[in-house]
């Protein structure tokens, strides 16, 4: 993994490029995960494998709980990058700009402002 962040700000400075939804998608979660590097998260439940890529189930310091990307922690949970678990819920059809895939997700900005992950099998290139 080369990338050094995962939050909002930095993913919207990221290349981008239109893609539209192949199937609806509906984020998880209203208060989603969110970490930064160097923090210490403590890992509380499942190790679970999701369209090949593993994720860990994590508390972070704030309190919140969510997937976190294996790639994302080291063995004893210090986080190597800020990242931030946002999904975004698109309809199928939906044209988004999507930029970097990280562990089977792209970062997506709707028409609408709002802004987060989705399901990279979900989306198809326009260019």
């Amino acid at each position: 993994m080369t990338a050094t962040s995962s939050k909002p700000e930095d993913m919207r400075r990221a290349r981008r490029r239109p893609a539209r939804a192949t199937a609806a998608w509906t984020r998880s979660y209203d208060d989603p995960i969110q970490v930064t590097a160097g923090e210490r998260v403590r890992f509380t439940g499942p190790t679970d494998v999701w369209d090949g890529r593993t994720w860990l189930w994590a508390l972070a310091r704030d309190g919140r709980e969510g997937w976190l990307p294996d790639w994302l922690c080291d063995a004893a949970g210090l986080v190597r990058i800020d990242y931030d678990a946002g999904e975004l819920t698109v309809a199928e059809g939906e044209v988004v700009e999507a930029s970097a895939e990280q562990h089977g997700w792209r970062w997506c900005a709707a028409a609408t402002g709002r802004e987060g992950w989705v399901p990279a099998r979900l989306l198809a290139d326009l260019r």
